[in-house]
């Protein structure tokens, strides 16, 4: 996918020309990207440093290119394979213009809608084009009307697409009333993004000069993140920060003098209340004259225009674009002649304010918690840090020294405006005396240089001097007016004050930037890159570990300064409009705007662009390779391309019609070779057949190759009954190895472990043009085998089951002569036995004394032969005894099968306590006697 990207943001750098899309794309339009003309694109692209660069002789045998042009052609062939055009062909598809338009501000998980705009120059092959790709859509097209135009509508896919040929220009929308929005603006621009106030305004500027020209209405965005979060709190959140003051902003690319030219505009201009500015009370009470209006009129629009009433207050994160210009006598300090610097206005007091005051807004827990940790800063370092921040000024910069002798490490130069001298010495050295450091001085050209001094403290371990000291070196400033120039060692500040005192040229911001400024940053390569590039290159490990390069095959640096020039970035906020530019060499911001583009597109507006990306590739892939595979009559192979981990989304439905074409073709190459194999072998046993992989069955051999990386082939054969048989066949051209497994279970997958014993068959490469025999006698759970003369006994797990032939990945082999012989089963002599359940009972408990109960039994026959000789024996307690003519046993009688019988015997209760009836139950064949036990209570 980054590939992806960088591919792209070089593709968006074009000639300027005048687009169409404001007069097509609808008037809520929320965010476009629009390419003027992408034809400009081979000329201007050969004419930048960065393709120069990395065409040059010396860099294309790196690793890293190498694989990009692999990736590169490997696309282009897929891609040629799927559409049945090449990318030649397909450049001629495009005129000038590509445009795309998010409208219909995303809610919830409803995505917004898209159109595209894209200029044609051969129909004959945009149509070719279309008329390939939906072909192999399951639904793919069907013919709508809308507006009077015929527009072909895709409905195979997750989502419908609409599209239409207009004159010599491609309308795709992902909606109906998209389309016929686009479609009305063709007509009549009314409602078109060109009559949108604050688009007109900010294109108006560029539209002169702009190669990729981009526009987003942040306001519609925060306004509708609002709507989906209706709570207090997350709109509470957006006001502190200040994103609620932004209201559009947009870039654009181009290339200058082989440099890529960036520039970004924003607005973050505060709604201004002008009923409250302009007093109602004056309105109400005094009648004005028409001079009189245009006076009030005159001072509204003076207001208006001040800076301060809009950016006074700025909130949240907006206090780090102040308006204003750099002040000019600090570039005073900076040799004309520095490898980089970086200058800017910025406000640290007031940023620091709005920490506290934003943190305060969003949750006052939170500004709680942050007011405990500053105060215990502050006790550390014996001063508060607001005090520090209000004693800086506004304008800063950091910049570098230059080397005598152009080598490592970088002299870093810092200055800093101040407000307040004596609070901030104060607070250095303060801070310097909490880390057991002491603030000294000397003197050099009539100027005071302060400098850190150690002093002895046993409250102050080595630990912490060390760190203290890596950090900050041998800290040391001077302060010249309203300045403080700073460095980690005083020697740099001595040359510093030497530039100043003997007027040496000083950088100029006027020579890198041509607008007023709040912030400047520029790098000179040329002076950067030999000594960093000679430090580099003595750390061979770094190349060769890190980046696997080897360090032979990189380029010269005086191949790198050849198309290396400075970097220049400058920015200024006038009146709440933020106007930037970037010049650079590589053009790496487009890079990284690409990249956060397609970042923003897939995190918040799409379902996954990266997804898409990946399928595209993925499909492009399987694609060509299922075709290859299916012209040998590999279907097991090709269907299981389709199978795998990979879940498809867009492509889902086009996967899915693939898959079941293929599972088609393979169900059916199946059948016929059941058939040629049921045909084949006469045996009963052999009838049965089941296999997973591509099996062929030609003049009585049965051959397979396992190309399938994921699973392994299998074949299963016999009854899953299976126990006493002997097993023959002979193989040859064995690769790898085949396994042979006995006792299967009726689980017959491929990833099957329901089997009683593997017998693997080795590869022998001796034997590989010899068909060799192997015979196998199976009883039970016992396995004997020969292999050649030598003999073989194993044990199974299980004792009855299939047959299967398996082969790992890369696996082959071929196999004739199975022949089986299965042992009749004899026949077993049924043999009927009784199964007799007792059951005791009582009808009366508890018992008074003298009192008449009755205990019986019930005997069922529930087995599948005659009870014999069953008899029942009583015994009695001393609690009760049988009534007068009872019987006490039951002589022996025979009970048929499914016969029941009930035997009652009445007792009498003759003393209190527990009684307990206990009887004896036996008959034939039954090895011990049933005791059945019944409780009675006697009161």
């Amino acid at each position: 996918m980054k590939q992806l990207i960088l591919l792209c943001s070089l593709l968006i750098l074009t000639h300027a020309q005048d687009a169409i899309f404001s007069k097509i794309f609808p008037k809520d339009t929320f965010a476009v990207m629009s390419c003027s003309n992408i034809k400009g694109l081979s000329k201007d692209i050969t004419t930048t440093n960065i393709f120069n660069l990395a065409t040059h002789p010396e860099l294309r045998s790196l690793r890293g290119n190498r694989e990009f042009n692999k990736f590169l052609g490997d696309v282009s062939r897929d891609f040629e394979f799927a559409s049945s055009l090449n990318l030649a062909q397909v450049w001629k598809i495009f005129a000038g213009e590509i445009s795309v338009a998010l409208t219909d501000v995303p809610l919830g998980s409803r995505p917004p809608q898209i159109a595209t705009l894209i200029h044609i120059a051969d129909h004959k092959i945009c149509q070719k084009l279309l008329d390939n790709i939906t072909s192999k859509i399951p639904e793919w097209k069907q013919t709508i009307v809308i507006s009077g135009t015929k527009v072909q509508v895709l409905k195979g896919l997750e989502h419908a697409y609409y599209y239409v040929m207009v004159d010599d220009y491609l309308f795709i929308a992902t909606g109906k009333s998209l389309m016929q929005k686009m479609l009305n603006n063709w007509r009549n621009a009314a409602q078109s993004l060109q009559k949108n106030r604050e688009f007109a305004t900010y294109y108006s500027k560029v539209k002169s000069n702009h190669s990729l020209f981009v526009y987003v209405n942040i306001a519609l965005l925060v306004n509708s993140m609002i709507d989906l979060n209706p709570q207090g709190g997350f709109k509470n959140i957006l006001h502190s920060l200040g994103i609620r003051d932004w209201r559009n902003c947009g870039i654009d690319f181009s290339i200058e003098k082989s440099k890529i030219l960036t520039q970004f505009f924003a607005n973050i201009r505060r709604k201004i209340d002008t009923k409250r500015i302009l007093d109602p009370s004056k309105i109400i009470k005094k009648r004005f004259s028409f001079r009189d209006l245009l006076k009030e009129k005159k001072k509204l629009e003076e207001k208006l225009k001040n800076p301060l009433l809009n950016l006074s207050n700025l909130r949240g994160v907006n206090a780090l674009f102040p308006s204003g210009n750099l002040d000019t006598s600090i570039c005073k300090y900076i040799p004309q002649d520095t490898w980089g610097m970086v200058a800017m206005r910025l406000g640290i007091s007031k940023i620091w304010s709005e920490i506290q005051r934003s943190t305060r807004k969003i949750d006052p827990h939170m500004h709680d918690q942050l007011q405990m940790y500053v105060q215990s800063i502050d006790n550390a370092l014996g001063f508060k840090l607001q005090d520090f921040f209000d004693g800086l000024g506004d304008n800063h910069a950091l910049f570098h020294l230059p080397q005598p002798l152009q080598k490592l490490p970088p002299r870093l130069i810092g200055v800093i405006e101040i407000r307040n001298k004596k609070k901030i010495l104060d607070c250095i050295e303060r801070l310097l005396r909490s880390y057991g450091y002491k603030l000294a001085s000397k003197k050099y050209e009539e100027r005071l240089i302060f400098y850190m001094e150690k002093q002895d403290s046993p409250y102050f371990h080595d630990g912490i001097n060390k760190i203290f000291r890596t950090v900050f070196g041998n800290f040391a400033f001077f302060i010249d007016g309203k300045y403080l120039v700073c460095s980690r060692f005083p020697q740099n500040l001595m040359d510093v004050i030497d530039h100043v005192q003997n007027k040496r040229p000083s950088f100029d911001f006027a020579s890198i930037c041509k607008l007023p400024c709040s912030f400047v940053y520029h790098v000179d390569w040329k002076q950067v890159i030999p000594p960093v590039y000679s430090t580099l290159l003595s750390v061979p490990h770094f190349w060769e570990k890190s980046l696997r390069v080897q360090t032979s095959e990189l380029p010269r640096a005086s191949t790198f300064l050849k198309y290396c020039d400075s970097d220049v970035i400058s920015m200024h906020n006038q009146h709440g409009v933020i106007h930037g530019k970037i010049h650079s060499n590589f053009g790496m911001e487009t890079y990284l705007f690409a990249a956060g583009f397609l970042f923003l597109i897939d995190e918040m507006w799409s379902s996954g662009l990266n997804k898409l990306a990946d399928e595209s590739m993925y499909y492009l892939r399987n694609n060509k390779k299922t075709h290859e595979l299916l012209n040998r009559k590999r279907y097991y192979e090709a269907l299981q391309l389709w199978k795998r981990s990979f879940r498809f989304e867009y492509f889902s439905r086009i996967a899915k019609k693939q898959r079941d074409e293929i599972n088609a073709l393979y169900n059916k190459a199946q059948s016929q070779l059941y058939t040629k194999l049921r045909n084949h072998f006469h045996n009963p046993y052999l009838q049965s057949w089941q296999s997973a992989g591509d099996w062929q069955f030609v003049d009585g051999v049965l051959q397979t190759h396992n190309e399938n990386a994921y699973a392994p082939t299998s074949l299963y054969t016999g009854q899953s009954d299976m126990s006493d048989y002997v097993l023959s066949f002979e193989v040859k051209g064995i690769s790898e190895r085949m396994d042979v497994g006995f006792h299967c279970g009726s689980n017959t997958s491929v990833f099957s472990s329901n089997i009683g014993h593997t017998v693997s068959i080795p590869e022998i490469k001796a034997f590989n043009n010899r068909w060799v025999p192997w015979k196998f006698k199976v009883h039970k759970n016992r396995i004997t085998y020969w292999q050649g003369i030598k003999h073989h006994v194993v044990s199974t797990s299980r004792s009855f089951g299939k047959i299967r032939f398996s082969l790992p990945q890369d696996g082959k082999v071929q196999i004739r002569n199975i022949k089986l012989h299965v042992a009749e089963k004899p026949l077993k002599k049924e043999v009927k036995k009784p199964v007799v359940v007792v059951e005791c009972y009582d009808t009366v408990d508890p018992l008074a004394k003298g009192q008449i109960g009755m205990y019986g039994i019930t005997l069922t026959n529930k087995g599948s032969g005659a009870a014999e000789n069953l008899t029942i024996t009583t015994n009695m307690s001393s609690h009760v005894r049988l009534a007068k003519d009872a019987l006490s046993n039951i002589a022996a009688f025979t009970l048929q099968k499914g016969e029941s019988v009930t035997y009652k015997f009445p007792v009498i209760a003759v003393k209190a306590g527990s009684g307990v009836f206990e009887a004896f139950v036996h008959y034939k064949g039954q090895p011990t006697k049933i005791l059945l036990k019944e409780y009675t209570y006697v009161r």
